[in-house]
């Protein structure tokens, strides 16, 4: 079956230092041998800030005529902080941005001005020219206590201002198509970006067993079981992402990879998917 063209894109996270972020664009060879068709940039994890701010990987990333998507998150921000990055991210040339709540933080107290993406998707729309991309989770968020709760705040999103939606990974494929069956049928009709994660570690697999809020499926899990090694369990945990970015691709729908910016898992996808 020959593969409809959908958009292929790649998560990474800025680097402490200008002089790293420099050193794993030219190891990893985003920009050059490596094209992705946008790349993510994430900006916070956990409710906290980055201390390596995001700028200056932006920055290169477009220099090298790369389309950026950075993350902004809001739960701990004020309307003027939101603002100035605004501003920032149009001066580097970027033209959209994932809008996204944020991980609670429970040291931290959130500032009341955006508790939902909805809030801050609002915002941005009526504070800057941005394109703007919403999350989206095919076994529900986990603060939805039903499918008519999440379709409901789902809409909400593109009623704000969303044009495109990028999901949370989901290990179950035939979930995903169901996932889309009900956005279509509740007529939100915008592109989809599916995130796939590989799980290349039993500390990459507990974590995002932790993520999802649920185990794995069994049948992923007893085919991860048989690896007798880490080498062999990090090859399995690719060719499983590698045949979930198939399937999504012949359907259409766009693919990002969360690569925690390990080169060699993202050289080894693209050189198999390219």
């Amino acid at each position: 079956m020959a593969m409809m063209t959908s958009p292929l894109g790649i998560e990474i996270s800025p680097a402490t230092t200008s002089l790293a972020n420099q050193r794993f664009i030219e190891a990893s060879g985003i920009g050059t041998t490596i094209r992705p068709d946008f790349v993510s940039v994430t900006w916070s994890a956990g409710g906290k800030d980055n201390p390596g701010k995001p700028y200056d990987l932006i920055q290169q990333l477009e220099r090298n005529q790369l389309q950026v998507l950075p993350h902004l998150t809001g739960l701990y921000k004020t309307p003027t902080a939101i603002t100035q990055e605004l501003h920032e991210l149009t001066r580097l040339g970027v033209k959209r941005v994932l809008a996204l709540r944020g991980d609670v933080n429970h040291h931290q107290r959130p500032t009341g001005y955006f508790p939902h993406a909805t809030n801050l998707i609002r915002y941005i729309k009526q504070h800057s020219q941005l394109k703007i991309a919403a999350a989206a989770y095919p076994e529900r968020h986990p603060e939805s206590d039903s499918w008519g709760t999440e379709l409901f705040y789902l809409r909400a999103k593109v009623q704000a201002g969303a044009t495109e939606l990028f999901t949370q990974f989901c290990f179950d494929v035939p979930t995903i198509f169901r996932w889309l069956d009900r956005i279509h049928i509740a007529d939100i009709r915008v592109p989809v970006v599916v995130g796939v994660l590989p799980l290349t570690s039993q500390t990459r697999i507990q974590q995002a067993e932790i993520m999802l809020g649920h185990p794995l499926p069994m049948e992923l899990k007893n085919r991860l079981a048989v690896a007798q090694t880490e080498s062999e369990l990090r090859a399995i945990g690719i060719q499983v992402a590698l045949e979930q970015i198939y399937s999504l691709q012949r359907v259409g729908v766009g693919v990002q990879i969360y690569t925690f910016n390990d080169v060699q898992l993202l050289q080894t996808i693209w050189k198999t998917i390219k």
